[in-house]
């Protein structure tokens, strides 16, 4: 059944002279990808031009379509996945190229219930190499829910810049759990 807000909401949008009922350009909505930007980058004009942004379908879209062009661009040896992940990460990268191999990174220690954080610094310096892709889940980490804190996320920060890894950040659930990643970085 269809409420009357809906109905409502559809009349209007119909009516709108100014709503463009066209399909969106290959990028997405122009001012949605700005303003997504915005919010997770806190974005300037002077460094606007060195953030690529493209609207997809939900977090698998996106993950695939990053992963796809990693893939074909970078040409990673191997994608470091959290261990647990969502249970997608593996089989996207998989499809992506099965010849990346797809290596885990310890992220939760289940005997003390909480991250895993030595674990997962000392995987990624030992074991990563220059050009991995490494999936860092920016909140409310899929499934486990726990986050880096501020000065975690700087030590992974620096991890990827000595080694030269490329961090790809799955972003499903901003705003949720300990709030806006970025925000909470500071300068």
């Amino acid at each position: 059944m269809t409420s009357t807000n809906h109905v409502q909401a559809k009349q209007e949008l119909l009516n709108d002279p100014t709503a463009n009922h066209e399909h969106l350009p290959i990028l997405g909505h122009a001012e949605l990808l700005d303003g997504a930007q915005k919010l997770v980058f806190d974005t300037t004009p002077e460094d606007a031009n060195t953030i690529a942004s493209i609207q997809t379908i939900a977090g698998t879209g996106a993950n695939h379509l990053g992963a796809l062009f990693l893939a074909k661009t970078i040409r990673p040896r191997t994608v470091w996945i959290s261990d647990p992940t969502w249970i997608n990460h593996e089989e996207i990268w998989k499809l992506a190229d099965p010849d990346i191999k797809r290596q885990k990174y310890p992220y939760f220690n289940k005997e003390i219930l909480d991250l895993d954080f030595e674990g997962a610094m000392s995987t990624l310096s030992s074991m990563a190499g220059e050009g991995d892709v490494v999936i860092l889940h920016g909140c409310a980490h899929n499934p486990t829910g726990r986050d880096f804190t501020k000065e975690q996320w700087r030590a992974i920060a620096s991890i990827c810049e000595q080694k030269r890894l490329i961090p790809f950040f799955d972003l499903a659930y901003q705003g949720f759990a300990t709030g806006v990643w970025m925000k909470m970085l500071g300068p």
